[in-house]
């Protein structure tokens, strides 16, 4: 099967300076914060995937969401008008390493139609307001608000959309910004416009 365009850009850059697994994780790693590097064994099986099939994309996503768990992917179109929300905030919050617990989400139609979201975070409620997208899930929308309450909370790291060529999955890194944003740009990691993250 072949390649999307940017996967296909993203590995001739990797070949063409030399880029591998083991120097990916690298890049990544203080982006993740304080993970661990990966293991000897794990490095090994990118390297074998990496090999067998070469593609940066997929040997990126295999690096943030394996050990470290700093990935989140889901499906962005619900099967119900006014797309459900809650389980996309639990998926994101799955991604942090238990740094940003939440509970008790809850969505609610504004009286202008828009969405509001509220859920618990170490006792604490937060909420946030964005327009509806119907059945699509309005991601932009979410990540602002779930990046307004870790600025609000003094947490450092954020979500951040990975482009991931359309087709309707949402793909979510939760990183410190002021490390990953330098090694997204030298890896050749596209991102979408995230709204609250500085990308230049």
């Amino acid at each position: 099967m072949p390649q999307p365009d940017f996967e296909e850009a993203m590995t001739a850059h990797w070949l063409q300076i030399g880029i591998g697994p083991r120097a990916a994780a690298a890049k990544l790693q203080p982006a993740c914060g304080n993970v661990g590097q990966l293991s000897e064994t794990e490095l090994k099986e990118l390297e074998v995937k990496w090999q067998q099939k070469r593609n940066a994309f997929y040997i990126v996503l295999a690096i943030l969401g394996g050990p470290w768990n700093r990935l989140a992917g889901f499906d962005c179109e619900d099967v119900s008008h006014t797309a459900d929300h809650t389980d996309i905030i639990h998926y994101l919050a799955a991604s942090t390493g238990d740094r940003f617990i939440v509970e008790h989400v809850e969505q609610a139609a504004e009286p202008n139609d828009d969405i509001r979201l509220t859920f618990t975070h170490e006792s604490n409620r937060y909420s946030f307001t964005f327009q509806t997208n119907g059945s699509w899930v309005n991601l932009p929308g979410t990540l602002d608000g779930l990046n307004q309450v870790l600025e609000q909370i003094g947490m450092p790291e954020r979500f951040v959309e990975l482009y991931n060529g359309g087709g309707g999955a949402g793909i979510v890194a939760f990183v410190l910004p002021d490390a990953f944003l330098p090694a997204a740009r030298e890896l050749h990691i596209r991102l979408e416009s995230t709204p609250n993250v500085k990308y230049d």
